[in-house]
């Protein structure tokens, strides 16, 4: 695979594209995260990216990097909470810094050779609100991180966790030993017809329906099928309005003529 510099943008859906790509290919899982990272560091013009996922023990596992040392994959491991990483993981939100090691959560890890690297960004890789592991990104620069940067590793984590879960970049014996746990607590509150002690099986009303497939193999079969549904929503609409049978008008109706 190609790792030849590229000039750095910031636009997710060219990432994306990527993506798609590096899944064509026929590789091993761990050559795929590391194709991933570079990838990743490249498109977006860091130093340094890594992956980390969260494994049986609660700890945060080093699983690819582009730009730390090598040998430090698969060695390092964080406890929940601790350094940077560990802090985004345990927040379950973005966290960017323009001086790492000036931040209270510093974490240093001599053997990853992250003493060059001033500014860094990690998002969480969530997955149905559940933590699977954190994306990180690092530069020399010391620089404020813009919005849009971290909008993008969003994005790419997003599509990631949905990546590492169907087993299309981690093996099947790697996913055995991931923590795919809440990122929060979870607390139903039900509602008692009489008093007694009750046992039964608590069901969602409306079970929770995940993609997964976010990235499409044919984007123009999909755009194609996007415009022929949108044409249909507006004939759909066009045909009540002309038909005079809509039992509302006034503000209403006028939100409907919008989207003629």
């Amino acid at each position: 695979m190609d790792d030849a510099k590229t000039p750095p943008v910031r636009d997710p859906r060219r990432l994306l594209k990527r993506m798609r790509e590096l899944m064509a290919v026929q590789e091993n899982a761990q050559a795929r995260l590391d194709h991933l990272t570079a990838m990743i560091a490249q498109e977006a013009g860091w130093d340094v990216c890594s992956i980390y996922l969260a494994r049986q023990s609660n700890a945060l596992e080093l699983c690819a990097t582009f730009g730390l040392k090598p040998e430090s994959v698969h060695s390092v491991r964080l406890q929940p909470g601790e350094g940077l990483v560990g802090l985004v993981a345990r927040r379950a939100r973005p966290l960017s810094t323009s001086n790492a090691r000036a931040h209270p959560a510093f974490s240093y890890k001599p053997e990853t050779g992250e003493e060059p690297f001033n500014t860094f960004v990690g998002v969480p890789i969530l997955r149905g609100g559940r933590m699977v592991g954190v994306l990180t990104a690092q530069t020399s620069q010391e620089r404020q991180v813009e919005v849009d940067e971290i909008e993008t590793l969003q994005t790419v984590a997003m599509v990631l966790a949905e990546i590492v879960a169907s087993g299309d970049i981690v093996e099947a014996e790697e996913m055995a030993g991931l923590d795919v746990r809440q990122s929060r607590p979870e607390r139903f509150q039900g509602g008692a017809y009489s008093g007694g002690v009750v046992q039964g099986v608590a069901v969602l009303f409306e079970p929770h329906v995940e993609s997964t497939r976010l990235i499409a193999e044919d984007p123009a079969a999909e755009e194609e099928r996007l415009d022929t549904a949108i044409n249909s929503l507006r004939a759909s609409i066009d045909q009540m309005l002309d038909s005079g049978r809509i039992p509302f008008g006034g503000p209403t109706r006028d939100v409907l003529q919008a989207y003629r």
